[in-house]
């Protein structure tokens, strides 16, 4: 198993749990520090719970929330969400991580996993330490490696191949240690504007996660992620974030993209490194969490015998548990590209708040599909 994220880490205790040899591989140092994706919503939770965990807020100071607040220029709107949880990813992924190691996965962090182009046989990794090189020989390989993951750049045919939208936006977050008492706890605050958008939700710690999806000109005619940021919440009247121009900000890759197979000779890839939509309030970490449960059935009968079909029966699999969910963020990403519109939406949404229910529905609640595909076969 390649990446010990969300998706990584929990595939790997699943398959532990069946009495498979796992070994996950990290290219990080763990615990480690990661801006980017707090929000465990309520289908991540439906997930965890199908795979028998949960989050022990009392132990590890996971926040609650129920509302977000949109705004866009000087419309706002409050619109109800299915209770989810805020919890840093160095604490939620570390959560994952040692369940996986509980159930018997040997986890190998700080180690560099790269796969070796072969036509036959069992598939070789060359792992990458800080001092030293090791191949590893396995009967099947999950590749998990995020967003803009390398593992796979040199597979044979086109699995290697990612497709990234024409207007795929830059992610950028940061934490802020002590931000203005406006943002409170228990909601989640986005605003749009020319350029992007910005997210806003207070951590278990009371610290501030900031994330963005930022147009590439915005945030060169801004000067930075910090100003371009600032812009967009300041469109929207909303206070300035005391410390983000200080704060340090990482940003990713471009977001929107698609792997062109996410399947190969005895490989299956899931999470973010085989499609990735923008995402609003946790969809992301909900669909590798179901990601993750959905391929155990396939990944046991290829570790058992491999057979070729098994690679198409993953690549439809993975499309229909997740076309919907993609179709609805892409829907939504386009409507935070035009600032009026959203203007528009967040004041009918004032009006008649119930509209959303039908979206927020559909993206915090798990599909069918997802729910068939996780059974384990």
């Amino acid at each position: 198993m390649i990446g010990a994220g969300p998706a990584g880490a929990l595939a790997a205790r699943q398959l532990a749990l069946r009495r498979f040899d796992v070994l996950l591989v990290e290219k990080c140092e763990f615990p480690r520090h990661k801006v980017c994706g707090c929000c465990i919503n309520a289908a991540a939770l439906a997930a965890l719970r199908r795979a028998g965990l949960e989050i022990q807020r009392p132990r590890m100071g996971g926040g609650a929330w129920r509302t977000m607040q949109l705004a866009a220029g000087g419309a706002r709107a409050t619109i109800d969400l299915p209770p989810g949880v805020v919890l840093s990813r160095r604490q939620f992924d570390s959560m994952l991580v040692d369940a996986a190691v509980d159930a018997g996965v040997h986890f190998l962090p700080r180690t560099h996993a790269t796969l070796t182009p072969t036509r036959e046989g069992p598939r070789l990794l060359s792992l990458h330490g800080r001092t030293t090189t090791h191949t590893a020989c396995t009967r099947l390989v999950l590749a998990a490696d995020g967003l803009g993951g390398r593992s796979l750049s040199g597979a044979e045919g086109n699995v290697g191949h990612v497709r990234v939208a024409a207007e795929s936006r830059i992610g950028a977050a940061t934490i802020i240690e002590d931000a203005d008492g406006f943002y409170r706890a228990g909601t989640i605050y986005m605003a749009g504007g020319v350029g992007g958008y910005v997210g806003l939700v207070r951590l278990e710690d009371n610290r501030l996660n900031v994330a963005a999806a930022l147009d590439a000109d915005h945030i060169a005619g801004a000067g930075g992620l910090a100003a371009a940021a600032a812009r967009i919440i300041d469109q929207c009247r909303w206070p300035a974030v005391d410390g983000g121009a200080a704060a340090t900000w990482k940003g990713t890759a471009r977001l929107s993209r698609r792997r062109v197979r996410p399947a190969g000779r005895r490989l299956f890839v899931l999470g973010d490194a085989a499609g990735y939509v923008e995402p609003f309030t946790g969809e992301g970490i909900a669909s590798s969490l179901w990601a993750a449960l959905a391929v155990t059935g396939l990944a046991s009968t290829a570790v058992t015998g491999w057979n070729a079909q098994l690679a198409v029966m993953w690549t439809r699999r993975h499309r229909r548990m997740f076309a919907l969910r993609h179709a609805i963020c892409t829907a939504v990403a386009s409507l935070l590209r035009r600032p009026q519109g959203m203007a528009a939406v967040a004041g009918l949404l004032t009006r008649a708040p119930g509209l959303a229910a039908p979206i927020v529905r559909a993206m915090h609640a798990p599909s069918r599909a997802m729910e068939h595909h996780s059974l384990g076969k």
